[in-house]
């Protein structure tokens, strides 16, 4: 029993109304010390290359909790959850994402209709006097946007140009993805891009920012008292700001149709890094729109609430910045082919055979450009499965796998026996030899290389020798593959939740060779054949390694003459 001296933990508790999320006893609200370090990104640094926004964030390391100043001396001595045993911490992350009813954290989905129809009601219907009509619809406008209540109770915050969009007949709020500007390519235009925007629009009822803005603000106080009416009123004994405040992203995760939490994500402004699938996508305006319009209807089953300000916008796409057309990509690899088969010496071919072979690796597989891609034992050819961490600097390895479709496999095989060729037809180059035999075992050796520069051995290729040697062809970053599958593999309609696996988006401890993982290698071997169909596409299933021994002065001119005359 607590003392007459214990502080009681709700977010509620005596303090000034300007310090929101300062109370120290505040449970829902409380925030634990992090050690900083632990979320910085760690990532590989190249010559003429810079590290974009969304590269590192899709470098952040899984936060690293430390617990400093417990919220209330009653649970001081509480051992931290995840700490206790394995099968409550994967209980508690199931109730997180698959949203049990045990979950005290969400509201079943009767309580957000039922909130719903009670916060219209009475923003809509009390007198103008009413304190509660004012708690009413800022609570609302939170369900609707997703804002923070602590937000919308900041003065000017509701109604301010940098955030709302308001005109006679419509309203919306505005956000960016936050994208790194796309920079100057010598070799790509504008409309070699899938996306040409990064703002999300959420379209706003009218008549409520027009209330709130003609209002006083309440204070804390009197959201204390009018939460407390609702709990009694609609018997939801959870109901708290924070459930309010995850509403929209929770209903449009769980209970919209055709939706799910990536779209939940880019609506509801999920900090980047719990959500760097954002920032490798491509939607449409009203693809998204329909989704946001889909979950108010859900919240509408117990009321009445007026949908026809939701009209769609002028159609545009949104997302990465780097995502390039598959138009694009296949001209791309057609050049650097055509490139290589127009070598002037065994040595030359050599390397752009192995630049071609790195980008359609990359293409094929989705994989972080980084340095030495492929370890040889890592790569079953014979069962078609890939097991990467390209994370090379990452504190905590996290192994995932990747499907191999047949075309990669045969052009890996293929590449293999182009080594084996280049040695036969060098036998003098001990060192090169080694590497290649290594390659040949099985060994711990990347299997795609390139000549040094003294041509006495092999090295791994790294991501800034495949941007300087390609450069004339395709002026920018290799991470632009990555860009590139994220968006085919969503195009193709692979699920969310796949992509991320394949892709390395997962949740923290949820990696597909993880402990808590919940995606089986089956479902991951069923997106071989979608990025067979991508090869298909890009013509990769009839191009062939051959080496430049075997490709005459004869073949290489008619290559030419066909490239000319395409």
């Amino acid at each position: 029993m607590a003392g007459p001296n214990t502080l009681t933990h709700n977010w509620g508790s005596a303090h000034s109304d300007n310090n929101w999320s300062s109370t120290p006893d505040d449970i829902e609200h409380n925030t634990t010390a992090i050690d900083l370090e632990f979320l910085d990104a760690h990532t590989e640094t190249h010559e003429g290359l810079t590290t974009s926004f969304e590269e590192y964030v899709d470098h952040n390391e899984a936060p690293y909790i430390s617990y400093d100043n417990y919220p209330d001396p009653l649970i001081q001595q509480s051992i931290p959850l995840q700490t206790i045993d394995l099968s409550l911490q994967q209980n508690y992350m199931s109730q997180r994402n698959l949203a049990l009813n045990s979950n005290t954290r969400l509201l079943p989905l009767v309580g957000y209709q039922s909130l719903f129809a009670a916060l219209h009601q009475d923003a809509k219907s009390l007198p103008e006097a009413e304190t509660n009509k004012v708690c009413a619809g800022i609570l609302l406008l939170s369900m609707l946007t997703g804002l923070p209540i602590k937000s919308l109770l900041i003065s000017g915050y509701i109604g301010h140009p940098s955030i709302f969009g308001i005109y006679d007949k419509r309203a919306y709020i505005k956000h960016s993805l936050g994208i790194t500007k796309r920079p100057i390519s010598q070799t790509l235009t504008k409309q070699d891009y899938e996306n040409h925007s990064d703002d999300i629009k959420i379209p706003l009822p009218l008549w409520l920012i027009d209330n709130l803005i003609a209002c006083k603000l309440p204070v804390k106080a009197d959201f204390i008292a009018y939460l407390a009416d609702l709990r009694g009123s609609l018997g939801l004994s959870y109901l708290s700001v924070n459930r309010i405040e995850t509403a929209l992203h929770v209903v449009l995760s769980r209970y919209t149709p055709n939706c799910h939490a990536h779209i939940a994500d880019i609506i509801c402004r999920t900090a980047a890094p719990h959500a760097p699938a954002m920032y490798y996508s491509s939607h449409t305006s009203e693809e998204l729109l329909a989704h946001y319009k889909s979950a108010l209807s859900v919240f509408n089953s117990h009321s009445d609430f007026d949908l026809t300000y939701i009209t769609p916008w002028h159609k545009y796409t949104v997302g990465s910045a780097f995502a390039l057309k598959i138009g694009t990509v296949c001209d791309i690899l057609n050049e650097m082919k055509y490139l290589t088969d127009q070598s002037s010496n065994d040595e030359e071919h050599f390397n752009r055979t192995s630049l071609f072979v790195w980008f359609v690796f990359c293409l094929l597989t989705g994989v972080r450009p980084n340095n030495g891609l492929g370890k040889m034992c890592d790569i079953d050819l014979d069962m078609g499965w890939l097991v990467i961490n390209d994370k090379p600097v990452k504190k905590v390895q996290t192994d995932r796998l990747i499907p191999l479709c047949p075309t990669i496999v045969r052009l890996l095989i293929e590449y293999r026996d182009y080594l084996s060729d280049y040695e036969t037809r060098h036998p003098s180059n001990q060192k090169i030899s080694e590497t290649i035999k290594n390659i040949g075992l099985g060994n711990d050796e990347a299997l795609l290389k390139l000549l040094s520069a003294s041509i006495n051995h092999l090295k791994d290729i790294k991501r800034g020798d495949a941007y300087h040697m390609t450069k004339d062809i395709i002026d920018a970053n290799p991470y632009w593959t990555r860009h590139f599958v994220r968006t085919q593999l969503e195009k193709r309609g692979v699920q969310p939740p796949l992509i991320n696996t394949i892709i390395g988006h997962e949740k923290s401890r949820q990696e597909v060779l993880g402990r808590f993982s919940s995606c089986s290698k089956a479902d991951i071997r069923r997106v071989a054949p979608i990025f067979e169909q991508m090869a298909e596409y890009l013509g990769l299933n009839i191009i062939e390694i051959k080496s430049y021994s075997k490709l005459s002065r004869i073949q290489r001119r008619h290559i030419g003459v066909d490239h000319a005359n395409r």
